[in-house]
């Protein structure tokens, strides 16, 4: 929530000026939880929040905002398409984002394997003041079972936990005793932090049915092996997620929607998480939310909100991450006969003397080496 008000406070336009002194009733959208309350329509710097259903007395309009007073007394300004003369329906479970679950429909998430890093854990240092860097760094080399229900996020949430912790919980792979138990003859492989292959988008999204939370399908697009051993091959599904979107308005103009990257699937089946790399191909920019790069992509009326076009995206490992992968699968790749910019892409952990990272070993395409 926080991160929609960091993207779209630049979008905000101006209209004339209303009065109007009524009762309403904050209504959230399906995968919000609350509503943010700004302290003007200038900065849209955050009053508070507002409790889905919450009643407020509106006592000013400026064109599509509505300045409330709370029962609590605070005073601020709200869209006035989030504000209902009645109150709103029960909200409905879902399980992305920092939203909360109401008490009805409570899902109860399976108990965790013992050795498993849980939301419990994550709070239990963050009440012991432990810097974010540390709790990271726990969460990188744990196995995780975190509860990512609304609920549970809101709770960490309300605790004070960082969004940038909790983004990394939502990422985390689930533990579970599948994972513990390691296929035969497997080989253990750790890819680096940071080492980048390309994804490709599946086909164009519609704007139709966009919203916060729509998983957007992509997929590899190239090989991508360690020390000779494959971790992603070409086809392998990639997932990336809406993180805002601010559709076409009634009278015409451009909407927005940001997305990010999310995880890409291994070849033992594992997902693994990934990022959006800064450096694009063909000079894409992405922009940076507490460190994670998304993309923001305008589009128009009955046109695609984002648009396949044979365009590649560069994106990195999120974290060192080992992956278990049978060695038969070593052997049964293919040798694939490609374009060259279709080659399978080969990182080495093992770092040459004189050398500070690990390189590719195929030939580096001109922009990327650049520093």
């Amino acid at each position: 929530m926080k991160a929609c008000v960091l993207i779209f406070c630049v979008l905000a336009a101006t209209a004339t000026p209303a009065r109007g002194d009524s009762a309403s009733y904050a209504q959230c959208g399906t995968y919000d939880a609350y509503l943010l309350i700004y302290k003007s329509t200038e900065k849209f710097e955050e009053l508070g929040k507002l409790r889905c259903g919450e009643k407020v007395e509106v006592v000013n309009r400026w064109g599509g905002y509505s300045q409330i007073r709370t029962v609590d007394g605070r005073v601020g300004w709200v869209r006035g398409a989030d504000l209902s003369e009645t109150p709103p329906p029960p909200h409905t479970v879902f399980s992305f984002g920092l939203t909360e679950a109401p008490k009805p429909m409570e899902v109860s998430a399976p108990k965790p394997p013992a050795a498993a890093l849980t939301n419990d854990d994550i709070l239990a240092m963050h009440a012991l003041h432990r810097g974010t860097d540390i709790i990271l760094k726990k969460i990188e080399s744990s196995r995780c079972a975190f509860d990512t229900t609304p609920a549970q996020i809101h709770r960490l949430s309300d605790a004070g936990v960082s969004d940038k912790v909790i983004l990394v919980m939502l990422q985390s792979p689930v533990a579970t005793d599948a994972l513990v138990r390691k296929a035969p003859e497997s080989v253990d492989v750790k890819v680096p932090d940071g080492a980048s292959f390309e994804v490709e988008l599946k086909g164009n999204v519609s704007a139709e049915e966009l919203q916060e939370g729509t998983i957007v399908e992509m997929e590899a697009a190239e090989d991508f092996v360690v020390d000779g051993v494959p971790i992603i091959v070409r086809g392998s599904e990639a997932r990336a997620r809406i993180l805002a979107v601010r559709p076409v308005g009634p009278h015409g103009g451009s909407g927005v929607v940001a997305w990010f990257m999310q995880d890409i699937v291994a070849t033992n089946g594992e997902r693994i998480p990934v990022n959006f790399a800064a450096k694009q191909p063909a000079n894409e920019r992405t922009r940076n939310f507490e460190g994670y790069p998304y993309f923001l992509t305008g589009f128009h009326k009955d046109d695609p909100a984002i648009k396949a076009e044979d365009k590649r995206f560069r994106v990195v490992v999120h974290g060192n991450t080992v992956v278990s992968v049978n060695q038969s699968l070593t052997a049964a790749m293919p040798a694939r006969t490609k374009p060259k910019a279709e080659a399978v892409r080969q990182v080495s952990t093992q770092t040459p003397v004189g050398t500070e990272a690990a390189v590719p070993s195929q030939p580096a395409a001109a922009d990327d080496a650049k520093p």
